[in-house]
């Protein structure tokens, strides 16, 4: 049996679209480079060029994708047929932002950059807070001072 080889691309830009009602399982989107020169008149233009690329759903409880989100995406060209026709090419990610992809999903405990804290892909809850009434209190009180 031959193994299989794939091409991997880099590339580094922002996002500047997202879509994740494409697909149940996996989060389409675009990501831009804005190239500045002057043409030939003097005239300050901008040349944008953009990738799209696609990321499975679980992955965003984890990077919080956002516009505008400074991305490096490492992954395998591929491509499909539209409905309509039109050939649609895209980057099927494997690394975003140094983060493998295979990593994310195989940790079982992971903080993201909001602070929230997961456990195998779950929101751990917040501790519940609660008062304690005078009895309480005073029972807590005395089992402290046993210690002193």
């Amino acid at each position: 049996m031959m193994k299989e080889e794939c091409d991997y691309i880099s590339y580094h830009g922002k996002v500047t679209n997202i879509r994740d009602n494409v697909d149940k399982d996996y989060i389409y989107f675009d990501i831009g480079q804005f190239e500045f020169f002057i043409d030939n008149n003097g005239n300050n233009r901008v040349r944008p060029t953009y990738f799209s690329a696609r990321v499975i759903k679980k992955i965003n409880t984890y990077l919080k994708m956002s516009l505008n989100m400074d991305v490096i995406v490492k992954g395998i060209p591929k491509a499909y047929v539209d409905k309509k026709g039109y050939r649609q090419n895209y980057i099927h990610i494997t690394e975003i932002n140094n983060i493998s992809i295979k990593d994310i999903m195989e940790e079982k405990y992971y903080t993201d950059k909001e602070g929230n804290e997961y456990w195998n892909g779950k929101l751990i809850p917040e501790p519940e807070s609660w008062d304690m009434n005078d009895p309480e209190q005073k029972v807590l009180s005395d089992w402290l001072d046993s210690f002193s």
